[in-house]
Order: C-alpha cells, then sequence, then structure tokens
C-alpha cells in the first residue's frame, strides 16, 4: 500500500491582530477617523474633499480586533500562544509588529521601560518556561539572538561593539544569518536583563555614523530544539520583528543622511510591491533583491513560515501615512504560509519532508513522529482527506480561538487561586508566628520577673550602700572640722610671733645701738627658742595625727608658749630697760597692743573665710548628690514605662489573636492560659523607693558625669598676710637672723605636703 506523510503547520494563512490604542487631547476635526465595523474591519473616514466624492475605505476583515483596555497577556494568546506551541512542534514562525505613526507599536513587543523588559515578549519568554516545565520527559534547549535593521545595515546588538553582520542567501527560504551571537537561555531574569542590555545599543540610543534613527527595525530571534523520548528532534524557530513607520525630515545637503532615508523608503515600497506580486502570481519562489527588509521578511512572505502581524491601530488620531499602512496589512492577511515541520529527518536529507513512502508495518511508528497517513489507492479517499482537513482546520481554528479563551480563564483562575493560597499561607503563618510570639512572650515575662527579683537585691545593696556612704561622709565632715582648727591654730601662732619679732626688730634697729654685748645672750636665747620651737612643732603635728580632738591643747600649748614669749619679752625689756627712755617702751608697747588686736582681728576673718568656703563646698556636694539622685529616679521610672509598653503590647497581640479564623480556636485553651499569666503580670507592684534614703554606687559601679560638676568649686588658698604680720617678719629676721626664715620655709612646706 502507498502511505502519503503531511507534516505542515495548522495555519495556511498569515493572521493579522489589530490592536486599537487611543490618544487624548486630539484635535478631531482636523484629521481622519477610523471607524472599527462589527465584522472585523476597518472603515477609514476621510476629511471631506469636494473634488473626491468617495472618502471612505474598508480593510479587512482581520483576524481579531482588540480594543484599547486588553493587556499585553491577551495579546500574546490572540497573537503568539499558536507559534509557540508549533515551535515546540519543529515549526518556524515570523511575528511582525506594526501599525500606524505615533501609535505607541514600539511598546507591543519590548514595553516602554529600558530599564525593564515587558511587553508581549515578555510574556512569550514566561509562556515558554511554563511549557518547558510541562513537557516531563523531553529536553528542550532555548537559545536566542538579538540584531537591528538600520538602512541596509544590520547589527548584532548581543556583540561588544555592535557588529556589523550580514544575510545568508538560502535556497530553502530561510532567515540565516552570518556568525551571529546566539546565547542559551538559563533562567527568566538573566534573559530579560539581556535583552533590556541589548535593546538600549540601538541606534536612537547611541546615534553614530548618521543612522537613521526612527526608522531602525529590531529582530529577536529565538530557537527551540526539543528531543522527545522516542528519539525525534525538532527544531523550532521564532522571529519578533518590529517594524517602525515614521515621517523624516531631510537635510537635502546631507548626501549620506539622505542615502540611509532613500534606503529605508525603499524598504516599505519594496515591501508593499513586494505583497502585492505574491498576491498577484502566489509561487514559493519569488526574488528577493530590493532592500534588506524584504530579504529579512522572506521567509514569511514566501510561506515558508507561518507569520502573524500585530496592527496597532489610532482611531482618534490617524497619520496620512495610515492608508499605506492598511494596505500593507490588508495585503498581509492574504498571504498563504504552508509551513513545514524541520526534524533531524529534514535536516539529514537537506529538504522538505512532503510525501515520504513507507511500507505499512511503519505506519504506527510514524504517527507517533507526528505523520498522517494518507491511502493513496483511493482517490475518493484522498479527496474526502482533503475536505476533511479544511474542515478540521476551520473546527481547529474555532477550537483555538475557545481554547485561548479558556487559557485566559484559566490563568485568571489558577491566579485567583495562587492568591487564594497565599492568603491561607499567609494565615497559617500568622497562626504559628502568634503561637511563637506567645511563647517569646512567655519567656520575656519569665525573664521579666527575674529582672525584678534581681533589682530587688540591688536596691537591697544600694541601700547598704548608702549607709556605708554616710559614715565616709561624716568622716570626712570630722577631719574637715579639724583641718580648720588646726589651720587657724597654726595661722594665729605664727601672725603673733611675726608681729612680735617685727616690732621689736624694728625699734632695736633703729634706736639700740649698744646692744652688741648683749646680742650674743639674745642670740643664744634665741637659738633655745628656735629648738623649743621646732619640738613644739614636731610635737603639735604628731598629737595632729594621733589625737582627734587636740584643739584643747593646741590652745593650751599656745597659751603657754604665749606666756614664755611674755617672759621673754619681759627678760628682753628688763634688759633694755636701763638703756630705753619711758616714752619709748611706752610706744613700744602700745605697738605691740596694736598688734596683737590687728592680728586677733585677722584671725577671726580667716575663721569666717574657711567657714564660708566650707558651707560653699558642702552645697555643691549636695547638689551633685542631688543630681546623680534624680538620674537614678529618671532610670526607674524608664524601666517602668518599658514594663508597661510590654504588657499593653502583649495585650494587643492577645485582642488580635481573637479575631483570627476558626483554625486559631484549637490553641484557646493555651491562649487562656497565657491571658492568666499576663494578669498576674501586671498585679505585680513596682517596688516604691525612698530616693532620699539611696545609697549612689560605688565609683566601680557608676561613672559620676563631668559635666555635672560645677566648674566654679570653691578652692581653698592661703590667706594674704596683713601688713602688720610682714612688719613683725621682718623684727623677727632682725633679732633672730636668717636660719628662723629658712625653718619657716620648711615648716611651710611640711604644711603644703
Amino acid at each position: 500500500r502507498l502511505i502519503t506523510l503531511l507534516t505542515q503547520s495548522s495555519l495556511n494563512s498569515a493572521r493579522v491582530i489589530v490592536c486599537i490604542r487611543d490618544k487624548n487631547n486630539v484635535d478631531t476635526d482636523k484629521c481622519e477617523r477610523v471607524d472599527v465595523l462589527p465584522d472585523n474591519t476597518l472603515k477609514v473616514r476621510r476629511l471631506k474633499v469636494p473634488s473626491i466624492k468617495n472618502t471612505s475605505k474598508v480593510y479587512g476583515p482581520f483576524n481579531r480586533i482588540l480594543d484599547s483596555n486588553v493587556n499585553y497577556q491577551r495579546i500574546f494568546y490572540e497573537a503568539v500562544k499558536v507559534h509557540v506551541d508549533e515551535g515546540f512542534n519543529g515549526i518556524k514562525s515570523f511575528v511582525l509588529s506594526y501599525g500606524f505613526s505615533n501609535s505607541r507599536k514600539n511598546d507591543i513587543l519590548f514595553g516602554s521601560d529600558p530599564k525593564e523588559l515587558s511587553g508581549v515578549f515578555k510574556e512569550t519568554l514566561e509562556y515558554i518556561n511554563l511549557k518547558k516545565s510541562q513537557n516531563v520527559g523531553s529536553n528542550v534547549d532555548l537559545c536566542f539572538s538579538v540584531f537591528e535593521l538600520c538602512g541596509d545595515k544590520i547589527f548584532d546588538l548581543l556583540s561588544d561593539f555592535r557588529k556589523e553582520i550580514s544575510i545568508v542567501s538560502d535556497d530553502d527560504n530561510k532567515l540565516v544569518l552570518r556568525d551571529p551571537v546566539v546565547l542559551p537561555m538559563p533562567d527568566l531574569k538573566t534573559v530579560c536583563n539581556t535583552i533590556c542590555d541589548a535593546l538600549n545599543k540601538k541606534s536612537y540610543a547611541s546615534n553614530t555614523n548618521f543612522e537613521v534613527v526612527p526608522r531602525s527595525h529590531v529582530l529577536v530571534k529565538l530557537n527551540i530544539v526539543t528531543k522527545s523520548k522516542s528519539g525525534v528532534i525538532n527544531y523550532g524557530e521564532i522571529v519578533f520583528v518590529n517594524l517602525s513607520y515614521e515621517k523624516l525630515i531631510m537635510n537635502p545637503q546631507d548626501k549620506q543622511f539622505n542615502s540611509e532615508i532613500k534606503a529605508a523608503k525603499l524598504g516599505y515600497v519594496s515591501l508593499h510591491a513586494c505583497l502585492e506580486q505574491i498576491l498577484k502570481n502566489p509561487q514559493l519562489s519569488q526574488s528577493f533583491r530590493d532592500s534588506t527588509l524584504t530579504r529579512i521578511l522572506r521567509p514569511a512572505l514566501s510561506g515558508s513560515y507561518t507569520s502573524s502581524m500585530i496592527f496597532t491601530v489610532t482611531t482618534e488620531n490617524v497619520p496620512s501615512d495610515a492608508t499605506q499602512a492598511l494596505d500593507i496589512a490588508d495585503k498581509y492577511r492574504r498571504l498563504k504560509c504552508c509551513s513545514h515541520k524541520e526534524s533531524l529527518v529534514s535536516l539529514e536529507v537537506r529538504r522538505k519532508t512532503k510525501n515520504i513512502w513507507i511500507p505499512l508495518c511503519d505506519i504506527k511508528e510514524a504517527e507517533t513522529m507526528g505523520f498522517v497517513s494518507i491511502n493513496t489507492e483511493s482517490r475518493n479517499s484522498i479527496q474526502t482527506f482533503h475536505q476533511e482537513i479544511e474542515e478540521n482546520k476551520k473546527r481547529l481554528q474555532e477550537c483555538t480561538d475557545v481554547l485561548s479563551k479558556i487559557e485566559i480563564d484559566l490563568e485568571e483562575s489558577f491566579k485567583i487561586c495562587n492568591e487564594k493560597n497565599l492568603q491561607r499561607d499567609s494565615c497559617i503563618k500568622a497562626k504559628h508566628d502568634a503561637i511563637n510570639d506567645l511563647a517569646k512572650i512567655n519567656c520575656e515575662n519569665c525573664e521579666l520577673k527575674s529582672k525584678v527579683d534581681k533589682l530587688k537585691v540591688e536596691i537591697a545593696n544600694l541601700l547598704d550602700k548608702r549607709a556605708i556612704l554616710e559614715e565616709t561622709c561624716s568622716k570626712y565632715f570630722d577631719k574637715l572640722e579639724k583641718s580648720k582648727s588646726k589651720g587657724i591654730c597654726l595661722l594665729e601662732k605664727s601672725s603673733s610671733l611675726d608681729k612680735a619679732r617685727t616690732e621689736m626688730n624694728d625699734f632695736l634697729s633703729s634706736q639700740v645701738k649698744d646692744m652688741e654685748n648683749n646680742n650674743l645672750k639674745v642670740q643664744n636665747m634665741i637659738k633655745d627658742l628656735m629648738n623649743k620651737h621646732k619640738i613644739f612643732i614636731k610635737e603639735l603635728d604628731d598629737q595632729n595625727c594621733q589625737d582627734k580632738n587636740n584643739f584643747q591643747q593646741i590652745e593650751i600649748v599656745l597659751k603657754n608658749y604665749g606666756d614664755k614669749l611674755d617672759v621673754y619679752s619681759n627678760e628682753i625689756q628688763r634688759c633694755i630697760k636701763d638703756r630705753l627712755p619711758v616714752d619709748v617702751r611706752n610706744e613700744l608697747h602700745d605697738k605691740l597692743t596694736r598688734v596683737y588686736n590687728e592680728l586677733l582681728v585677722a584671725i577671726e576673718k580667716a575663721r569666717k573665710t574657711c567657714e564660708a568656703h566650707g558651707e560653699k563646698c558642702f552645697s555643691c556636694i549636695e547638689k551633685i548628690i542631688e543630681e546623680e539622685r534624680k538620674k537614678i529616679v529618671n532610670f526607674f521610672s524608664d524601666y517602668k514605662e518599658c514594663l508597661l509598653k510590654e504588657i499593653s503590647n502583649t495585650q494587643e497581640a492577645i485582642s488580635t489573636n481573637d479575631k483570627c479564623t476558626m483554625e486559631i480556636e484549637v490553641a484557646q485553651k493555651d491562649i487562656n492560659d497565657v491571658k492568666k499569666i499576663l494578669e498576674e503580670v501586671n498585679s505585680i507592684e513596682t517596688p516604691s523607693i525612698d530616693l532620699t534614703l539611696l545609697n549612689p554606687p560605688s565609683s566601680k559601679e557608676y561613672v559620676v558625669d563631668e559635666n555635672a560638676i560645677p566648674e566654679d568649686l570653691p578652692k581653698f588658698s592661703p590667706s594674704e598676710k596683713p601688713t602688720v604680720i610682714n612688719e613683725i617678719l621682718s623684727v623677727t629676721k632682725k633679732i633672730f637672723g636668717s636660719d628662723h626664715r629658712n625653718t619657716l620655709q620648711d615648716e611651710g612646706n611640711k604644711e603644703n605636703l
């Protein structure tokens, strides 16, 4: 028996899908208008011209006319999906984007955002990934390449420097380019980023070498290689072409730019003429030497590839070249397609697979590979078979339309199901998060209880430290009082001695000249006095270090010292009584009395100054203690606010959990237990602290802020000596010599230490 195998595409003619794009803020009285008729035709109403009677023309019918509110997914299902499905079966296809000027036809394929890929091509990539995952058991390899036609030149956009390439002539009517860059498709995100980078290299972005910017066309070629379980390898191909059509203003003096403009115009003129010639004489072999654009479209124009055109129309703003564009679309829809499946067998025999003679035993194996068997012995069966093929094609077209709608509904239902699943997952996740939050809250409450216990212990420790600090402060106050008394005694002692010495030295140096014989006696007495003075100072220092209450003893010693000094003075007066007149002695006695009174006044003034400085120092210390006390109060108040805030957040979490679905009711018992625990936490009394009894922490545990200490603290400085004391010192120096001055300096250094 004779069996014939047919492996051709289900589409026997080119398809034109019209997409309407309306524009706002357009004066419709000054431009043509396009009306959409019910039979999928377009009617162009021109401006009324008196010389022309018929001012309208009808184009179509087209395969489908889509409204302006449709999305890219709907356009994909109407125009591109059938070509993707056939591409997995080894069929080659063309998808063209064409339309009116300024109709945003460039956004149909690739979108309007230069940083992100969108449009029909993005929907195609998503559908290819979905279909690839559904072909279980079949191995699918995908690769792509991107080109640009600018004038009569072709550039590879995937190369680094937009390398210019050329078309290879092929007798089999295929689109073959010389040495292109072909990249695999690892994942959707990488492919989208790569194609975006390639599109950004177009001539409108670079604009070099006088390229025709508005008339550049973009080609994206997708190769689909599938290998089935039975070992059959199919080679499919989808070519996306973005045809731009705009007017250009030419500069007559720029010859190179004019040549590019003419080449671009020649492409559309030759396309129009080529379509008209093919429709008049439909043959597979046609001449494509007119322009590069028609040579690129040769597989679609010759019928070797199945093709679809997405034609963009603006109904409210119709340009003057609308009739020419509609003529091309109207002629394009009448192209006949006879694309055949390309598999490994067709590549090996290097010809199209039309009719193959096979034995009867291999029919089942051929049918598994996608071939259709025909019995050639009966002519009637062949005729009926062809009739059935035509009927099946019509039914297939109807089923394809219904299937596209069903698939759109299915996609929407999938989206709804996915949204519901996401909501369900979010509810389950919220439930688990709520349970975890409750567990965390329990742990935090336990930690807070332990922290409260620790704080109680720390407060007790602080109270103990406060008692210790009070004892230390009392000791320091006692030491300060003793230091004040010691300073007063030393001041009285030194000032009285200096006064007596100064007065005696003045009078003896001015009036006594014959005391040379008695001077040795006086010096010996002075030396004894100095020794006794040193012994007295040493005993006084020892008593100050050992006995804390030695103030009275110092007064007694001072009194004894004054008596001795009076004795020595009486002896000196007795020695010089015979030589000094009475009036001189009285004058000396008056001066000594006056010096003594002034010394008492100076001592009282110094004592009051010390008391004032001490009170100021104590007030500064109290101020520092009060500031640190305020810091501790703020610390405990902040801690209390944080604790109350955590409790309020816990109560809000419980009220939110009460609004959950029925699934959370299973954990209601645990939530009630948690509520009880939280009520116990709310009932915890915040410990009240008497901050007046609070002892500040030690220097190791707490660091005092340096800025809290005022800079104007009182400084204890030695009081200035009255002028009378300076006079007594000068007299003492003249009487006792220069050794007494060195002794006083040594004692002063000891006091400073």
